[in-house]
Order: structure tokens, then C-alpha cells, then sequence
């Protein structure tokens, strides 16, 4: 059960981390 927590927890950790990028990236364009 906690193998599939910190699984989960990478994921949404990346998909975070991609997020905030993608927001940085279109903040530089204005």
C-alpha cells in the first residue's frame, strides 16, 4: 500500500512540477 502511495505521490509530483513549468513559460511570453 505505501509502494502505490509514493507512486502516486511521484506522479502528482511531476505533473506538478510540469504544470508549474508550462505557467512560468507562458508568464515569460507577456
Amino acid at each position: 500500500l505505501n509502494v502505490l502511495i509514493s507512486k502516486k505521490v511521484e506522479i502528482l509530483k511531476k505533473k506538478i512540477s510540469d504544470f508549474w513549468q508550462n505557467s512560468e513559460g507562458s508568464k515569460l511570453e507577456y
